[in-house]
């Protein structure tokens, strides 16, 4: 994806360098280092001072969400352009670091040290196999000068770093030194931080936090003096006998304890004293508390603001109010990764996680660039619930939309708060044309099949209808495959023409000859004859002794030859215990093939990632024919082991659909007597969107942990409470003012770096041209926040206030969507007003075109059909009325025997009139010519048109058209419906 252009260049103040052997010179010509005491300073304090280490590892993580991209300077000067991508720029700038992930980590890493130190190292090393290098960013510390040479320490080992030639020269296996730093303004060699120039006010923080913590000690201890008289003791107790406790020493031993255990009961429980009556007006405390205990905490509060301020970055980021903060979600939310769902404590950067290309509309495969978790008190939440959609998140969290209409929708973000503000101003059962999106298909799915379609049904098959049985004797369990030939004839059809696809005709046997002997076996026989061959007088007895056998079996050990496999799969069908049941086994070669994707019937998702999109459809479409239904237009699937639908609702992601997973409890029998049983059942649906309401929305306060990943694309797929959705992670997220002050001049600083001493050098060395105009330049579009501005824009334009493009740009379209010159003349001239002539056409037209979309999932009150036609006769209504219920009927028949009536449902629907059963058993429109409902449902169509003078193809195309529409729709056939079923052209011969 080409980097946008980039505004104008910045002015840059930073510096950066190669190791060279030449020294500097002073005065009188003696060297003069550069001064860096204060670093050593500087990093004690990132160690010590929670606001320090929040600031450098906050620039850190803004840091690394921006990108590298090779730029080129404009004519001007100033305005950088993307390099062409097949250019030697773009190829060198894609190779820094390793690509993205090691650029991330790359800039994060140097955030720590251009916010503490000033300046930082980094280390180039060719990798010692292979191509490529090795990216090191170190400290000041971990590099020194020995001689001419530098060394650097890298993972505890020395590593010499020779000086640059200045004239190009030098081994290409040498390392390579780079010195970067924020030069200060009084001398330019020296590093300048923001750090630095808070030194003075750190020592004083430092004071004041020791000063506070000195006074809570004191709280606990130093309460004052306690005058008490002369003599009195505490009563002695049975154990010590007639001795007596000193009251002093036992008031010190409790101040002791509160001390050294703040939290024990002596820092907070008064003591109890038993003493004469007399004695109690002699006790008395005196205190002396200060004005300077609240007068810390002031001090200590002003000079952690004052800190802020000093950062070059807005100082609501210190101090925890800006909007930058704390753009998450609750710990328990998952992220989609290569293996299966996983918590944020349960991810490894680097691994790959499922994510949404918001300009492309499709799901990618990214590695997770970092897991940012905060810890939050009281954070106000915004929860959004509707139908299949769960999620809670901070209110400045960020979503990717749609905007518009289904057939013009444009892309956006916004944030929860955006979202929930709108929703309630329109009122609670408003529904705003901004969708949340629940799917996307993938569009790193592959072109060429990996697998054979018939291996991927036949997984498909086993892993809901089979089953994997270890025998006694066998190091390979039995595959089987079940299916009843009775209920589902096509089934077994197609079972068994994947299983001739794949390994051949059936075989009369599984093992040829015989059943094969074991590894086990195998290793028996050949003791047996070891020891029959060494001591020709031990007995059969004997022999089978030492094998743990009978003496018969040694016998047979020793005089026989062991029957081994010839690793040629086989299958065949056997008639199962159940009446009509269908027994597909198969032999070890051929379940080896099965296993190798599905060991113990739970499907590897290694498998389903390596899936074409026609087999990723044939994949579901087979299991739900095997254990599952249909529900409307919706795939579900149920099984008692969790692992055995994840790879059912992967497919169900990259496929483009929207998974929902629940459970379903019930009781059931056991020979123990009933026990609940649990059933996980993954439902997914072709609804990709979500239109929050009014009502969707409330908000509640939490304390805990927060979280939320880093990728690429700046978006990940979540699920919640069995809900899953593509969300953005906005950890850095952040307002332009932050980037402008806070990470461009760091990210300026790297990349001036990258551009003099890498980039440049290298284009140089390959002799291209204008190699001095072209740069590497940061792209931190991902770390800048704009709200959802769609509507506002909309209502804008209409007032004549901005363009057309403008209006575009903030509904997420581009300029490629703009109306061409012939679309804009035509548009006016429909938008001219009717003339006096052609008024009463021109509102009949409006009439028949102004059509109310409607995108609710309920079912419609009315079924969409043609104008009914007027003056028809009884005689034609009551034929076509028994044409339609005779073919409902001819089609429910057929319903019985589909995936849409599961085994569990077809006991019911045989109580049900065939001609009613669609009312029941939601089919999608494409189903009913899948399953060929209507096929062969008009016999006497033709007789019928003949009778009554009507146009026999039209009648058939007109009644079957309407039972298509009305199965989809699942309404039940009507006289009242009769007249719209019936198209007026086809009456024409009738007139």
């Amino acid at each position: 994806m080409m980097a946008p252009a980039a505004p104008p260049r910045r002015v840059i103040t930073a510096a950066a360098s190669r190791y060279t052997s030449r020294k500097l010179k002073g005065r009188g010509g003696q060297s003069k280092a550069p001064d860096s005491g204060w670093q050593e300073r500087a990093w004690a304090f990132y160690d010590s001072t929670p606001e320090v280490r929040f600031a450098a590892q906050w620039i850190s993580g803004a840091m690394s969400a921006a990108t590298l991209y090779a730029g080129y300077l404009a004519d001007d000067g100033k305005t950088i352009e993307p390099a062409p991508d097949n250019s030697r720029a773009a190829e060198i700038v894609a190779a820094i670091a390793g690509g993205p992930e090691g650029q991330a980590q790359l800039l994060g890493r140097f955030g720590p040290h251009l916010v503490v130190p000033g300046e930082g190292w980094i280390v180039v090393r060719p990798k010692k196999e292979g191509d490529g290098q090795d990216w090191h960013v170190l400290s000041v510390q971990e590099m020194r000068q020995q001689g001419q040479k530098l060394v650097a320490e890298i993972d505890g080992e020395p590593v010499e770093i020779p000086p640059a030639d200045p004239d190009g020269g030098g081994e290409d296996t040498d390392p390579i030194g780079i010195r970067v730093w924020q030069p200060h303004p009084r001398r330019f060699l020296e590093a300048d931080s923001p750090v630095r120039a808070s030194l003075g006010l750190l020592e004083e923080l430092h004071l004041l936090n020791a000063a506070v913590a000195a006074i809570a000690r004191s709280r606990l201890t130093g309460r004052g003096v306690l005058l008490v008289p002369q003599g009195t003791r505490f009563p002695s107790t049975p154990v010590q006998g007639d001795a007596e406790d000193d009251l002093i020493e036992v008031f010190m031993e409790v101040a002791e304890t509160a001390y050294r255990e703040p939290e024990s009961a002596a820092a907070t429980v008064p003591i109890i004293l038993e003493v004469p009556a007399e004695h109690i007006a002699a006790i008395k405390r005196l205190t002396f508390e200060s004005d300077f205990d609240e007068l810390a905490l002031k001090l200590r509060e002003e000079a952690i603001r004052r800190f802020a301020t000093g950062l070059d970055t807005p100082a609501e980021v210190v101090l925890g109010m800006g909007d930058s903060n704390h753009w998450c979600t609750l710990p328990s939310v998952e992220i989609m990764t290569a293996s299966g769902w996983k918590t944020y404590d349960q991810l490894h950067p680097g691994e790959p996680v499922l994510t949404l290309n918001h300009e492309t509309g499709l799901s990618e495969w990214q590695p997770l660039q970092k897991v940012n978790t905060w810890d939050v008190t009281d954070e106000p939440m915004v929860k959004i619930e509707g139908k299949r959609h769960t999620s809670v998140t901070t209110a400045r969290h960020r979503w990717p939309i749609l905007t518009g209409k289904p057939k013009n929708r444009g892309r956006a973000w916004t944030t929860s708060a955006e979202l929930a503000d709108a929703a309630r101003q329109d009122g609670p059962d408003a529904q705003r044309e901004e969708y949340l999106i629940l799917a996307a298909p993938s569009a790193d799915l592959p072109t060429e099949p990996k697998y054979s379609d018939a291996l991927v049904e036949l997984i498909g098959w086993f892993f809901t209808e089979g089953s994997a049985e270890m025998r006694p004797g066998r190091s390979a369990p039995r595959v089987s495959i079940y299916q009843s030939r009775t209920v589902n004839p096509d089934n077994c059809t197609r079972i068994e023409r994947a299983l001739t696809a794949l390994y051949g005709p059936e075989s009369a046997t599984l093992d040829k000859g015989g059943r094969y002997a074991s590894p086990e076996s195998v290793a028996r026989r050949a003791e047996a004859k070891r020891l029959h061959r060494d001591n020709p007088r031990m007995t059969w007895t004997e022999i089978g002794r030492r094998l743990g056998v009978s003496g018969t079996m040694a016998k047979k050990y020793v005089m026989t030859e062991a029957k081994l496999g010839d690793d040629v799969p086989r299958w065949r069908r056997t008639d199962g215990t159940a009446e009509g049941m269908n027994v597909y086994k198969l032999n070890s070669a051929a379940a080896d093939v099965i296993l190798e994707h599905a060991p113990n019937r739970v499907v590897t998702l290694d498998f389903v990632r390596a899936l074409t999109a026609a087999q990723l459809e044939l994949f579901i479409n087979t299991a739900v024919r095997g254990d599952g239904y249909m529900n409307g237009n919706a795939h579900v699937l149920g099984q008692k082991d969790p692992a055995m639908v994840a790879a059912f609702e992967l497919a169900l992601i990259l496929s483009g659909r929207n998974p929902y997973t629940f459970e379903r409890r019930g009781m059931g029998r056991t020979a123990n007597g009933p026990r609940e049983r649990v059933q996980h059942t993954v439902s997914g649906s072709r609804r990709t969107t979500f239109a929050p309401r009014g009502r969707s929305f409330t908000e509640e306060n939490y304390t805990g942990t927060i979280w939320c990943p880093t990728t690429s694309n700046g978006t990940w797929l979540a699920r919640h409470e069995g809900t899953v959705f593509f969300t953005g992670n906005s950890a850095w997220a952040l307002k332009e003012e932050a980037v402008t002050l806070g990470v461009q001049p760091r990210l300026d600083t790297v990349s001036h770096a990258l551009t003099t001493q890498w980039l440049r050098p290298l284009l140089q060395a390959d002799r291209v041209k204008d190699a001095d105009r072209y740069v590497v330049a940061t792209d931190t579009a991902g770390l800048r926040v704009r709200g959802n501005r769609s509507q506002t824009a909309l209502e804008v334009f209409k007032a004549g206030a901005i363009s057309a493009a403008a209006l575009r740009r903030e509904t997420g379209f581009d300029e490629s969507d703009a109306p061409t010159a012939e679309e804009e003349a035509r548009r006016r001239t429909e938008e001219q007003p009717p003339g006096p002539e052609d008024g009463q056409d021109q509102e009949q037209q409006d009439q028949e075109t102004d059509v109310p979309v409607d995108e609710t999932e309920g079912e419609p009150d009315t079924l969409p059909a043609s104008a009914t036609p007027a003056g028809l006769s009884p005689a034609v209504l009551e034929a076509a009325d028994s044409l339609i219920w005779t073919a409902l009927a001819a089609a429910g028949s057929k319903l019985k025997k589909t995936p849409a009536c599961p085994r569990s449902e077809r006991s019911r629907a045989r109580e049900i009139e065939p001609a009613r059963l669609h009312t029941v058993l939601r089919v999608e429109p494409a189903q009913v010519e899948q399953w060929r409902l209507l096929d062969g449902a008009w016999p006497r169509l033709p007789e019928v048109a003949a009778r009554h003078g009507l146009d026999p193809e039209c009648l058939a195309a007109s009644l079957d058209t309407y039972c298509r529409e009305l199965i989809a729709a699942g309404i039940e056939h009507s006289w009242d419906l009769t007249p719209g079923a019936l198209r007026t052209s086809c009456l024409a011969v009738a007139a």
